[in-house]
């Protein structure tokens, strides 16, 4: 392949246009300012479901414009490798438990009076 043909790009036409460059890629991910230097709202695409619904993943990211942009490289990684996008601490199930008994001491069932 030569220089010539690198810098050709195929019209809708099928034939070869000298001298036009291929478009680049589309950036995935989003930073959009809420505060200057200290607050940003990321978003990533993360796909369509089978009804063609479009699925987002949205976070305010609190730090420095460039460890906004890691960030959202950290979250499209995460996400093409399958892995929670989000860390968590909490165990499956665990929510539930802490719901069922809110209220009460020690995880004691509460009373009911008649």
């Amino acid at each position: 392949m030569t220089d010539d043909d690198k810098n050709q790009i195929e019209s809708p036409a099928g034939k070869l246009e000298k001298g036009k460059k291929a478009p680049k890629p589309r950036r995935t991910g989003q930073r959009e300012t809420i505060v200057a230097g200290k607050k940003y709202l990321l978003r990533v695409f993360l796909g369509r479901d089978a009804a063609g619904k479009r699925h987002y993943h949205s976070e305010t990211f609190h730090g420095g414009a460039t460890q906004a942009e890691d960030r959202i490289r950290e979250i499209i990684r995460r996400h093409r490798a399958g892995e929670p996008i989000k860390e968590t601490t909490k165990k499956p199930g665990q929510t539930l438990r802490q719901h069922g008994t809110a209220g009460t001491s020690a995880g004691t069932p509460p009373q009911v009076r008649c």
